[in-house]
């Protein structure tokens, strides 16, 4: 009998299982990402908007996805003046970049319409090119996406991400972009 009722259970979840999965997805997204400034208490720093460039691959459960992302930012610094009370000197440009490894969870709110809204949030780790390896981060995603074809889907997002901040380091990193991508569910 609990042999019996065992099989039905595993039956019963195999089956919404399988009916709730709509299957793996690939995409990628490209677009404009503005650097927060950073003080640290000697330099002050302040970027020109810059590039985004997201590639994912995830599986789609029908409204709920679940997904790896790679991330690559850059943006050339505008200002960086060293501060040693009211002395200022130095000031100089580079390039920052930021890398990411991601995973993010979104939800399709109207996961069959033609156009729904997304929310998102992810946690992972960030590469900052400041010295700064392997920093935990996060992001938090809002958009909507276009269903433009049986397997694509454009989606369009505002996404901020940042550094946990652990130790409390005066400057944290914290960006603001805005995407556009294509995402193809196999």
């Amino acid at each position: 009998m609990k042999f019996r009722l065992l099989l039905a259970s595993f039956s019963i979840v195999v089956s919404a299982t399988s009916a709730m999965a709509a299957g793996p997805y690939m995409g990628a997204e490209l677009g404009a990402t503005i650097l927060n400034g950073r003080n640290d208490g000697f330099t002050k720093t302040s970027y020109d908007v810059g590039g985004a460039l997201n590639a994912s691959a995830g599986c789609d459960f029908d409204g709920v996805r679940i997904e790896g992302e790679f991330g690559y930012k850059t943006a050339n610094t505008k200002i960086a003046a060293y501060t040693f009370g009211r002395n200022s000197g130095g000031g100089y440009e580079y390039r920052t970049t930021v890398n990411s490894l991601m995973a993010n969870a979104f939800w399709d709110i109207i996961p069959k319409s033609i156009v729904t809204p997304v929310l998102g949030a992810g946690v992972g780790v960030l590469d900052l090119g400041d010295g700064l390896n392997g920093v935990l981060g996060y992001q938090l995603s809002a958009g909507v996406a276009f269903k433009v074809g049986s397997h694509l889907h454009l989606d369009l997002a505002y996404r901020f991400q940042g550094d946990a901040n652990i130790g409390g380091k005066s400057s944290p990193y914290q960006s603001s972009n805005i995407l556009t991508g294509l995402r193809y569910n196999f």
